[in-house]
């Protein structure tokens, strides 16, 4: 039972750790490159999509965990 949640854990850290990796690049490139306004706009609703997904990783891994405890 402890490998199983060891392997979600790391599959969540994993997860979080790209989605981390292409904010961060997103931000870089807003602030280095001249960028319009509608690739500006596309790169601020990808980032809310990538913050949902994070919430949803969060999420799926606690339901995971509860379901193994309880059942």
């Amino acid at each position: 039972m402890l490998i199983g949640h060891l392997s979600d854990f790391f599959t969540l850290v994993g997860d979080v750790i790209i989605a981390y990796a292409v904010i961060a690049v997103h931000d870089r490139m807003r602030e280095e490159h001249s960028i319009d306004d509608a690739v500006y706009r596309s790169m601020l609703k990808e980032r809310r999509l990538i913050v949902v997904g994070i919430a949803m990783l969060f999420l799926g891994f606690t339901l995971r965990i509860i379901e193994r405890i309880i059942g």
